[in-house]
């Protein structure tokens, strides 16, 4: 039987908690989290002794290597509603206010992509 591969460039739309219900919601599309992908995650923090500190190092650069794209976004500067296709330690500041979506999204960026609790940690 041949093997059956991925669509690397499939994404779920995920809409955080605090968004659902509301009109034009900030909606993050996850994408597929590749083998390449896992290798660099998995050594990037080995030197990192605090967890907490690892665990969130971890899900910041899981978000910039599966999100996609990033749409209802308001401006800081402008004011106006963006969206973002490039996603960069710029971007995900802007969401400094809002760690706890930040935790969601990693959360289900590691539901989707089928992540063991022994990954995330690493």
């Amino acid at each position: 039987m041949a093997l059956i591969g991925i669509n690397v460039n499939e994404t779920t739309k995920y809409i955080p908690e605090k968004e659902r219900g509301v009109e034009n919601p900030t909606t993050f599309h996850i994408g597929v989290l590749t083998n390449r992908d896992r290798l660099e995650l998995g050594g990037m923090f080995e030197e990192v002794k605090d967890n907490k500190l690892k665990a969130a190092m971890f899900g910041w650069e899981l978000i910039k290597k599966c999100v996609k794209k990033i749409e209802n976004v308001i401006d800081p500067v402008s004011k106006e509603m963006r969206s973002y296709d490039k996603i960069d330690d710029a971007v995900l500041m802007m969401f400094s206010n809002d760690e706890e979506v930040l935790i969601e999204v990693a959360g289900k960026i590691q539901e989707f992509n089928n992540l063991s609790t022994t990954e995330a940690k690493n």
